[in-house]
């Protein structure tokens, strides 16, 4: 005998049977050590059996006791068509609703399914469908009608689907995002400051009483900063404190869903991720360097010594958009005969241009020319870059050895570089100058730091005596200087991004995203920036599209415009970025 025809009551041995006075069929199963009883029609009414049996088969998954849906005690049977489980007592009442048709089996072999959500127009069909349109499970009826031409899905696979995005999403959060929370360090550069303030006094001693004033100034300039500093730490210690908890709850939902055998439950499932991956800065606060000067007594000011990188606290975190949104599109006087090439932002508002016509102008965000600058060179201007006066430095394609200056209505040479040949050039935020140059004969490549005119600083090879940067090429090296004081070189030849810290030493590369999309060519990179939390934003020049990069090197996301005709970042943190073939501009806003 069957309930509901599939799955067999008895066991292959029956000993005893009997009749009840009320009509009832009872019989006894030696297999099972279990009496079942049957009503005169033939129904299942409820199975007997010992405590003993009962109390091997209530528990699963180690100790953990399964209760009765119906009351409290331990789980016995379980109805298959139903999802509930039973114990023996309330075994009885289950069947007794005679609307659906029901499989008692015993606890241990229950049919391990997903619960299927109702359809809410056909009761008694389950939604063993999924509406990728309408995002909702649907039964095979509301398939062919009122989901007709959608793209529809096996429910289990779409199930199947979001646990494995779970897994993915479980994985970041336990292994990278939570670790971030824990790296987060509060209050541990007081000493570092203390060491500065302490050095800036040994180096005013060494000049003479007459830069007191200027010592001072400075000194209290990192006190306060130092305050500033404390002041943050606290709040960012109750805000990582806050989100830990958060992400505790998160981490805890997901292992829910991944054991979950709701369908309901696990179809609705909504990732959070993206609110906490980029929350906070990976690196913490930052600290500058004192690097004292020669003392040279017409030159006090400059020789007393200047902080290399930015000085920061650790400020309250922009979090990246979901969906980057274009906030204007600016038409230039590029197009299809002449390329743009390169875009350096002044403001917000104007932005100096230039492609391969061997000019540089300034436009406004309506795309009015306002000035125009003709290049002397024989070559079109492959870098440009603009100081704190906004003044234009720019350099032009191999093999000129000049960087040039435009400054009251006139091209200047700011330097003469002899056999080298500048491929890149930037702005740091103490308005040094960067210039990264090849040699003439290609044999060698580097980074040099100037301040004014003078050579401060040379990068080119690693600790081991190896090349940085690729040699044997002519190729551009576009590079930005990092709020944290890192140097980020874009080495197109060598298809990476090079990152050394403010002393020269490498940090490390960047070669594009681990994981590829379809149809991805290799990594090159062509322009590169920073933005105010010490992201990198390098354009994939064979993809045309924008990487964003966290200050340790690790991949963010996609910012997928058109990039080969230049990119800049305005100051209100936004991305500007320029269509060769059109001579297109888009300014693009992917932070808050």
């Amino acid at each position: 005998m069957t309930v509901r025809g599939i799955n067999p009551v008895f066991s292959q041995t029956v000993l005893h049977l009997s009749e009840n006075g009320n009509e009832d069929v009872c019989k006894t199963d030696c297999a099972r050590n279990a009496v079942v009883v049957f009503g005169s029609s033939g129904d299942f009414q409820f199975m007997y059996k010992d405590n003993v049996t009962a109390t091997k088969m209530n528990t699963i998954h180690g100790q953990d006791v399964v209760r009765c849906r119906l009351c409290s005690n331990p789980v016995e049977w379980h109805c298959n068509l139903c999802h509930v489980d039973l114990c023996l007592s309330c075994t009885q009442i289950h069947m007794q609703n005679k609307t659906k048709n029901h499989e008692i089996v015993e606890f241990i072999n229950r049919r391990e399914e997903h619960l299927l959500p109702k359809c809410n127009f056909h009761n008694k069909k389950r939604c063993e469908m999924y509406c990728k349109d309408c995002s909702e499970p649907t039964c095979v009826l509301c398939m062919i009608s009122s989901h007709q031409n959608h793209e529809i899905k096996e429910i289990e696979e779409v199930m199947k689907d979001i646990k494995q995005q779970v897994i993915v999403d479980l994985k970041e959060l336990e292994d990278i995002i939570a670790p971030k929370y824990n790296k987060i360090t509060c209050g541990r550069l007081t000493e570092d400051f203390d060491n500065i303030i302490s050095n800036i006094q040994d180096q005013e001693d060494k000049i003479c009483k007459a830069v007191h004033k200027i010592g001072q100034t400075l000194r209290d300039k990192m006190k306060e900063q130092k305050r500033d500093l404390e002041d943050n730490n606290n709040a960012m210690q109750y805000m990582t404190t806050e989100a830990e908890k958060e992400l505790n709850e998160i981490i805890h939902n997901c292992r829910s869903v991944l054991t979950s055998v709701d369908a309901l439950a696990i179809t609705t499932y909504n990732s959070r991720n993206e609110s906490f991956r980029y929350r906070f800065p990976e690196v913490g606060p930052t600290c500058p360097i004192f690097s004292p000067g020669m003392v040279i007594e017409d030159q006090i000011q400059e020789m007393f010594g200047e902080f290399q990188g930015q000085t920061s606290t650790q400020s309250i975190p922009k979090n990246i958009i979901g969906n980057p949104i274009c906030l204007n599109i600016i038409k230039s006087l590029y197009g299809p005969d002449v390329a743009l090439w390169e875009i350096a932002c002044i403001g917000t508002e104007q932005f100096w241009i230039s492609g391969n016509d061997r000019k540089i102008h300034q436009i406004d965000k309506c795309g009015n020319i306002l000035e125009t600058v003709s290049v002397k060179a024989a070559n079109d201007v492959s870098s440009l870059s603009i100081n704190k006066q906004l003044g234009l430095l720019f350099v032009v394609r191999w093999p000129d050895t000049k960087v040039y200056k435009y400054e009251s209505d006139r091209v200047t040479t700011f330097l003469n570089l002899s056999d080298w040949c500048p491929r890149g050039l930037c702005h740091t935020v103490n308005d040094n100058r960067l210039v990264s140059m090849r040699s003439l004969d290609k044999r060698r490549s580097r980074i040099v730091r100037y301040t004014g005119t003078t050579e401060t600083q040379i990068i080119e090879n690693d600790n081991h005596g190896k090349p940085l940067f690729s040699i044997g090429e002519r190729n551009v090296l576009k590079l930005a200087d990092n709020r944290n004081g890192d140097i980020c070189v874009s080495d197109f030849a060598g298809k990476n991004v090079v990152v050394v810290d403010v002393c020269g030493d490498l940090r490390f590369k960047y070669k594009g995203n681990i994981t590829k999309r379809t149809n991805y060519k290799p990594f090159q990179p062509s322009h590169i920036v920073t933005n105010d939390i010490q992201q990198i934003l390098v354009a994939d020049l064979p993809n045309d599209i924008v990487h964003i990069i966290e200050s340790d090197g690790n991949f963010i996301r996609y910012i997928e415009y058109p990039c080969r005709g230049g990119m800049s970042i305005d100051t209100d943190c936004n991305l500007v970025v320029g269509e060769e073939g059109t001579g297109i501009i888009r300014i693009i806003k992917y932070i808050e």
